[in-house]
């Protein structure tokens, strides 16, 4: 395969050295290399990269046959329909574009052209949530869930395109509507800013499901230490899943939360046991859910209508933050 990229900064990166260990591909052209990371400028001695500073190398070369656009959120819509309208499958980082109707927008083109429109969703396919996954749906684990947790806190990277809400908080919408299929309704949602030229570069955001399920998240971007926190609790018990932990990320705690809270005991009987999930990159395994829809002819794009209720909800939250916390119904 020839595989173009557009965007080297620190991401584009991580794609191009996984893009290299996958056999079937050739031959990649970057469009742009200037802001290619000086401490991985090494990649690009191998003999299938090629560097160009002309898009219409990608965009018109017929013998690309996906491209992987890694460039700000705000340049996506125009990269993504251009590229869809010169007959290529397109995989897009998050956020797929800033606003749903651009989405709505490359849906249709990728459904009028027959290519796959694939929104990068990391955190869906790390070993940890699609255990998550299989323990909450087939072994019962958690219950019925009652509450999403998250805190993801860092310092920068500082965004001038959108919020930490856009950068941090759009894994957990993903990973909620992943584990539980909950259709999220309301959402109240307040933020800092401490440079009117940067949007909000911390938000507490909280939304209420349809099924009763509440996501409380922490999107910050000031903090000096990184936390990547998550607890989710259940009738049946809970789950502690720390991303920043190097081994044992996931923990399940057994402790049942009766109806009846009167009855809740406070002894010892909240036995915490870790759960082992096998190793694997999610970059890794994203590229290759990509290529196989590509050799599948699975053009359905299912990934990316998926995607249409997380940017709503983006959308509602800024709006809710835009109004000083008040909750806002996310319109369908």
């Amino acid at each position: 395969m020839h595989i173009g990229i557009f965007g080297m900064g620190y991401w584009g990166k991580n794609i191009l050295r996984n893009l290299l260990k996958v056999e079937e591909v050739h031959k990649l052209t970057i469009y742009d290399p200037a802001s290619f990371h000086p401490d991985s400028a090494g990649l690009l001695s191998d003999a299938r990269i090629h560097c160009t500073t002309n898009k219409s190398d990608i965009v018109k070369d017929p013998t690309v046959e996906a491209v992987f656009i890694v460039t700000p959120a705000e340049t996506h819509f125009q990269i993504a329909s251009n590229i869809l309208q010169n007959g290529k499958h397109v995989f897009i980082e998050k956020p797929v574009t800033t606003n749903s109707n651009d989405l709505k927008t490359l849906i249709n083109l990728a459904e009028k052209n027959e290519k796959v429109l694939f929104p990068s969703h990391t955190y869906l396919h790390t070993a940890e949530i699609k255990k998550l996954k299989k323990l909450i749906d087939d072994d019962g684990l958690l219950g019925k869930p009652l509450l999403y947790q998250s805190n993801r806190s860092n310092f920068g990277r500082f965004r001038s395109d959108k919020s930490a809400a856009w950068d941090l908080a759009v894994h957990d919408l993903y990973i909620i509507k992943h584990l539980f299929s909950q259709t999220p309704v309301s959402v109240s949602a307040t933020g800092l800013k401490c440079d009117d030229n940067f949007p909000h570069v911390m938000c507490n955001i909280s939304i209420g499901y349809n099924k009763g399920l509440s996501a409380s998240i922490v999107a910050n971007w000031l903090s000096s230490q990184k936390f990547r926190d998550t607890v989710i609790v259940g009738t049946k018990g809970s789950f502690i899943y720390d991303d920043c932990l190097t081994k044992n990320k996931l923990a399940y705690y057994s402790k049942e939360i009766p109806d009846n809270l009167s009855q809740m005991s406070y002894g010892d009987d909240n036995i915490k046991s870790s759960v082992t999930v096998e190793s694997r990159e999610a970059i890794a395994d994203q590229i290759h859910s990509f290529f196989s829809m590509i050799h599948n002819n699975n053009i359905e794009n299912n990934d990316a209508k998926f995607a249409i209720e997380i940017i709503k909800t983006l959308e509602t939250i800024e709006l809710s933050i835009n109004n000083n916390g008040n909750s806002c119904i996310i319109q369908d």
